[in-house]
């Protein structure tokens, strides 16, 4: 294991001991925040506690959500989730609006004469496709979800899919007319513990953050309504103070780290210099399989052509300008090396 993986796997899997139905003690479990950066093994990390807690379910329900920003992002963590669910009966749907709507209805609800059932133990889906079913897929209930994950949350922040996370919180404590009043465990809104409140079962909801760059603003913080949030990151351990330096609830001033195997670094130059040295790193260097970032769109289009009018590197843009049939195929071509850059 990383050492994220091996501090934030066992917390989750604490938070739940006594299954998914109740928290521990008959507690609302604290909400969980992982700053790691990439290559760290934070998709692990929510993975294989989510299916390990949910692996002994009965009745198939949405019991574990996670939300991405993009469709590439989704498709990669639903691969994982496959591989650890294969043999163990729990179902992953992908929700990225790649297949038709109705198709995805298929796979979300089924409609008996007792009326609607779950298809999907655990959903992977990006903002807007998922707010579309929340609104418009009859029988789509969340009132069962145990655990909401947001990768990449700084993004998921910074792009304004707010809305989209509060509706999500607005369908996870939605009372079913099917479901009738008398159920065993209910769920209400969060709020003060009182005798009233303890009276019977709830069915916590969790809430597990992940991001490379995660945000320390409170004003954004605030937006999520976290509970008593758990702050794991990826610092330079002090040798002077015992442990790995990985879990950090006081000091979050520390520099972050990178894993093991990834080096960094950076070249000082002006604006109009930045695409000859990508040249010269990729024709002199020889540099291969390279992965370019930009600030915009417009600025990867520009990048591309310029490459692309020069010669002699193998070059491909992707960008949400393209569409997903095209990015896919690109993405392909780059992971069998067809793509240099």
């Amino acid at each position: 294991f990383c050492s994220v993986q091996a501090e934030v796997i066992p917390a989750v899997l604490q938070s739940a001991a006594n299954g998914y139905l109740v928290g521990q003690g008959g507690y609302r479990p604290r909400d969980i925040c992982v700053s790691a950066p990439t290559g760290s093994g934070k998709t692990l990390s929510f993975v294989i506690p989510i299916v390990q807690v949910l692996i002994d379910r009965v009745v198939c329900h949405v019991r574990a959500l996670v939300v991405l920003p993009t469709k590439e992002l989704a498709q990669q963590v639903s691969k994982v989730f496959n591989i650890y669910t294969d043999g163990t009966g729990l179902k992953v749907v992908l929700i990225t609006g790649q297949k038709s709507f109705a198709k995805e209805q298929e796979m979300l609800v089924q409609k008996k004469v007792t009326g609607y059932c779950s298809l999907a133990d655990i959903i992977v889906a990006t903002p807007g496709r998922l707010t579309d079913h929340i609104n418009q897929t009859p029988g789509f209930s969340l009132t069962e979800l145990r655990f909401l994950v947001i990768d990449e949350a700084d993004r998921m922040i910074d792009d304004m899919h707010q809305n989209c996370l509060n509706q999500i919180v607005r369908a996870a404590f939605r009372v079913d007319s099917d479901s009738g009043s008398n159920m065993l465990f209910q769920r209400s809104k969060p709020g003060p513990l009182t005798a009233a409140s303890s009276c019977y079962p709830q069915i916590p909801l969790q809430k597990l953050l992940f991001s490379a760059t995660l945000t320390q603003d409170p004003e954004k913080l605030q937006q999520l309504d976290l509970f008593q949030p758990r702050l794991f990151t990826s610092v330079y351990a002090d040798k002077k103070a015992p442990g790995d330096g990985t879990e950090t609830e006081h000091d979050t001033n520390k520099k972050y780290t990178l894993p093991e195997g990834l080096s960094q670094c950076y070249v000082p130059c002006d604006l109009n210099s930045k695409p000859l040295l990508l040249l010269h790193f990729m024709l002199t260097r020889k540099f291969t399989r390279v992965l370019c970032f930009t600030n915009s769109r417009e600025a990867s289009h520009r990048l591309f052509l310029l490459v692309q009018a020069f010669g002699g590197v193998s070059v491909a843009e992707f960008s949400s300008r393209l569409p997903p049939n095209e990015r896919q195929r690109t993405m392909k071509e780059f992971e069998q090396g067809k793509i240099q850059l």
